[in-house]
């Protein structure tokens, strides 16, 4: 993880490494967080520190403010994760696949604006799940849909993760998933489909001391249903 220990580490290079340009706009601009090379911008937080952001990942949080186009949040995410005869590309590629997959049956994820070199960058998300689903001004309904949507699509594809709801975040009005490593492991890790996963989801809702109503539970168990079902038509009883 030569990019989160070295002395000589800085923010604008390794955006143009990622990038794979040369000029701190220009990589910026290649990398989608501003709108053409010559824009007016600030890169805010080039000063900050990696931090451990999980067994697998140092993460370095960052800001893009462009003139007229409002702040981008964003992190860069190191991956340190190891597997005998497996490269860092390759778990990269590991995780971009599983969080295309996850995009492609119903789950939010960050933005990822590029991947490479060992790092991803991608938006940041800012609240944790339990802290929007616990905020006045969040819609509870979305997140709940979100959640039963996400633990569906875990069910559906067979994926058996270790503590399946501990990295979710939110934007504030829906629910993001953000880790794509060995805690959710590889897709099909399940030969048959899990209903126990929505009681996993249950026990989550209990543990957030969240008293659903009935009608909140009913529409929770809908959703899920219909979403474990989109492809094989088999529902939840």
């Amino acid at each position: 993880m030569s990019s989160t220990d070295s002395s000589q580490w800085s923010l604008g290079a390794e955006l143009q490494k990622v990038a794979e340009v040369n000029g701190i706009a220009t990589a910026l601009h290649a990398l989608g967080l501003i709108s053409q090379p010559q824009a007016a911008y600030h890169l805010l937080g080039g000063n900050g520190k990696w931090v451990r952001g999980g067994a697998e990942t140092y993460i370095f949080r960052f800001q893009v403010d462009e003139k007229g186009k409002g702040l981008k949040d964003v992190i860069i995410k190191a991956c340190v994760a190891f597997a005998p005869g497996v490269s860092l590309s390759d778990i990269l590629n590991q995780w971009v696949q599983r969080r295309s997959l996850l995009r492609a049956n119903g789950v939010e994820t960050p933005h990822l604006y590029k991947h490479g070199h060992g790092v991803l960058i991608e938006e940041y998300i800012p609240h944790s799940l339990p802290e929007a689903l616990c905020s006045a001004t969040s819609s509870r309904e979305e997140l709940l849909a979100g959640l039963a949507i996400y633990t569906a699509a875990l069910s559906k594809l067979g994926f058996a993760p270790i503590g399946p709801f501990h990295d979710l975040r939110s934007r504030g009005h829906d629910v993001v998933a953000i880790d794509f490593g060995e805690d959710l492991g590889p897709v099909g890790a399940k030969t048959e489909r899990q209903r126990e996963m929505f009681e996993k989801l249950a026990a989550y809702i209990r543990e957030l001391d969240l008293n659903l109503s009935d009608t909140e539970t009913d529409k929770l168990q809908a959703v899920f249903a219909a979403h474990f079902a989109a492809h094989e038509g088999e529902l939840l009883h």
